[in-house]
């Protein structure tokens, strides 16, 4: 990424010393006369209309005859890596990467939320309806989690040049596997799907009472725990809270993809093209007619999808528990991952 001219680093330098938290956002900044190069460490945000991305500083790089100096800089969400997995990666043995972004999005996951072993959940009394509609739902995550979709190196590309002209490129998946990926994801998403994830949660509620008396609380924390999970999903994108919890920042402070709201952007893209040429093709039109814009909301719909997609795959392996199942699939990973 290429560096903002002298003036202008010695502006971003003043403003991060005088922030006592090492943050610096990063517009079109003011010139100021005071200041040096920012230090390796500082968080900033990079912001030009729609994007906001935040990043640290990992190195630099000074040519002093020539009076520059180019940054190193990693995504603020990814600087949480490694984090050790409480449990397998869910329906890691579906994956066509050996299981290598499942793992990398349940890391993320397991800092955000430690959540509870999934393959841990009691055995319930499950009617033959309700059964059929979890076996579906366990199935089209299966499905999800081969997909090349799921599976794809996703990179936003961001390169500045004297800290005005800005362009913006996304490394996707191609049109067909991101369609593939949507209609699949939907099935498990959308309220109108008989076997999506919030009705299928009804059911299990419904069926606590099925339970001993004294395992219905627990459960019942179990299940808040992971609808908790997919609604604070549903509201920010996963990168956007790893790097709320990283800065303990607010939604006022720029953090990543400030401002998107997977639920609404993924409906945007199903509703405005993707899926049907329906009531949010306006909005897609909108969204996508700048080019730096569309890879920008393209990728955010991207992470919203596989952020929630991942989720989903740890609640197929409570489904599977609760039906009475046991992967032994599983089993052998884990004692690969000496779990």
């Amino acid at each position: 990424m290429s560096t903002p001219n002298r003036k202008q680093r010695r502006s971003m330098a003043a403003a991060a010393r005088k922030n006592a938290r090492s943050t610096t956002t990063v517009t079109r900044p003011a010139v100021d006369d005071e200041g040096v190069v920012p230090e390796v460490g500082n968080i900033m945000t990079f912001e030009s209309g729609p994007i906001t991305l935040a990043v640290k500083c990992t190195g630099i790089r000074q040519d002093w005859l020539r009076g520059t100096a180019l940054f190193d800089f990693v995504p603020l969400e990814s600087t949480v890596h490694p984090v050790p997995l409480r449990f397998p990666a869910p329906l890691v043995e579906h994956s066509t990467d050996s299981g290598k972004a499942i793992t990398h999005h349940w890391e993320k996951l397991t800092y955000l939320f430690e959540l509870p072993d999934p393959a841990a959940f009691p055995a319930m009394t499950i009617s033959a309806d309700d059964r059929r509609l979890m076996e579906h739902f366990i199935q089209t995550c299966e499905e999800l989690a081969g997909f090349s979709a799921i599976a794809h190196d996703d990179q936003l590309i961001v390169r500045m040049r004297d800290g005005q002209d800005w362009t913006v490129e996304a490394n996707l998946p191609n049109k067909e596997a991101f369609v593939a990926a949507s209609v699949s994801f939907r099935q498990l998403q959308s309220g109108q799907e008989e076997a999506s994830f919030d009705k299928i949660k009804g059911r299990l509620f419904q069926s606590l009472a099925k339970l001993p008396s004294d395992q219905q609380e627990n459960v019942r924390v179990v299940l808040t725990q992971w609808s908790q999970a997919r609604a604070d999903l549903m509201n920010h994108t996963l990168n956007t809270l790893v790097c709320r919890k990283v800065t303990n920042a607010t939604e006022n402070d720029p953090v990543s993809f400030r401002g998107i709201r997977p639920e609404e952007l993924i409906l945007t893209y199903n509703y405005g093209g993707t899926i049907h040429f329906g009531t949010r093709r306006d909005a897609l039109v909108d969204l996508t007619k700048d080019p730096g814009d569309k890879a920008y909301h393209t990728y955010a719909c991207m992470v919203s999808i596989a952020g929630l997609s991942h989720l989903f795959f740890g609640f197929a392996v409570l489904l599977k528990a609760a039906l009475g199942h046991r992967s032994t699939a599983r089993v052998v990973h884990a004692r690969e991952l000496g779990l």
